[in-house]
């Protein structure tokens, strides 16, 4: 008898912790149970990304470039919701498989909500999306057994997308917090201790040997971009170390198109083709290190909203590099860290889907192949 009590007793406290955590209210107390409706997605096939782009130098990318992921969950999806919400730009994601296995509620309800007026997901041919620019053909130098390959793709990937189509491309953790149209061929220092005027200019020039390239905006046929690949195309070999393709590449192509002799540009910069922007309009925030670490590192008292919002007031992007991973602790008590201030206002859903376990099951009602 007292065995059996026991295991009732288990069974119903675990039966309750599922049931908390199925539809938990939110800090404030409000229910999330609403964003999600009760009907499973089934996988969908992608269509190749077009060649004719009606949406030329006015829309997002966003990457992902493993030959085998098909599917996209956890706090990534929230630069997508983001962007939809706030960035007034049609959202593109690319991929390098044929199909998309949607596993998040999260990913499912933006689809429900937004595809195909705002949002669109497609595959890539790497041959097609690299023909006629300077890396034409270095698929066939690619070494796939490198442990960075995707990385290196990515990097080629988001270079030939901008020059043949013009746009903005984000990475899957900037968090898109302002209307993004109008700002054009733009990339940004990569500092992160810089301090905006009350007017959110630059309080002095920022100098720096790298460039951040996870928030870029190229129109098409930018020279600029022309030139990047160029020098992708000659740089490229087997054994390049993580980012060699990326930031000190850019950086040197910066150089190289402004004319820089020591290759250290500085903000701000201003040409038709090339702007170089202080490091607060695009706001790069790692979670390895940020001063003040406190942003990062969670609070041991509560602070004030506008603890956070200085920080961001003069962005347009906010850019956690590493919000995917585990070491970034998200407590979900908005007074204690960025992500849970920053993600009910600009990412509800995928905020939503973080606190429950609806973040291991599929439930949507999308589910067209197309």
């Amino acid at each position: 008898m007292r065995k059996q009590k026991t295991i009732l007793l288990i069974t119903l406290s675990a039966t309750s912790i599922i049931l908390l955590n199925w539809f938990p209210p939110s800090y404030d107390g409000s229910s999330y149970s609403s964003f999600f409706a009760p009907t499973i997605c089934k996988n969908i096939i992608l269509t190749p990304f077009p060649i004719e782009n009606p949406d030329k130098n006015n829309q997002i990318f966003f990457i992902e470039s493993s030959p085998s992921q098909r599917t996209l969950k956890g706090r990534l999806i929230c630069g997508f919701e983001s962007a939809l919400n706030n960035a007034n730009l049609p959202v593109k994601i690319i991929f390098l498989t044929k199909s998309l296995k949607i596993s998040s509620p999260a990913l499912c309800s933006l689809f429900d909500n937004y595809y195909p007026h705002k949002l669109n997901v497609y595959y890539a041919d790497l041959n097609e999306l690299f023909r006629d620019t300077p890396i034409e053909g270095i698929t066939e130098r690619l070494d796939m057994k490198s442990k960075i390959i995707n990385v290196q793709i990515s990097d080629l990937m988001r270079g030939a997308l901008l020059y043949k189509y013009g746009g903005f491309y984000l990475d899957h953790d900037a968090w898109s917090l302002t209307d993004l149209r109008g700002i054009r061929n733009v990339i940004v220092m990569d500092n992160v201790t810089t301090k905006p005027t009350a007017s959110c200019e630059a309080t002095s020039r920022e100098e720096s040997y790298v460039l951040n390239q996870g928030t870029i905006q190229f129109e098409q046929g930018s020279p600029f971009m022309l030139l990047y690949m160029k020098l992708m195309n000659e740089k490229y070999r087997s054994g390049l170390s993580w980012g060699d393709l990326g930031p000190p590449l850019m950086h040197e192509a910066a150089a190289t198109f402004l004319g820089y002799h020591q290759s250290k540009p500085s903000t701000p910069v201003t040409t038709p083709n090339l702007t170089i922007l202080p490091s607060f309009k695009l706001r790069l925030f790692p979670s390895h290190a940020v001063p003040p670490p406190s942003l990062v590192i969670n609070l041991k008292t509560d602070v004030n909203g506008s603890y956070f919002d200085e920080y961001i007031r003069c962005s347009h992007v906010l850019h956690l590099t590493g919000s995917e991973f585990k070491s970034f602790k998200v407590t979900g008590n908005p007074r204690r860290d960025i992500y849970s201030y920053m993600a009910p206002k600009i990412c509800p859903i995928t905020y939503a889907a973080h606190f429950t376990l609806l973040n291991s099951f599929c439930f949507c009602k999308y589910n067209v192949v197309f």
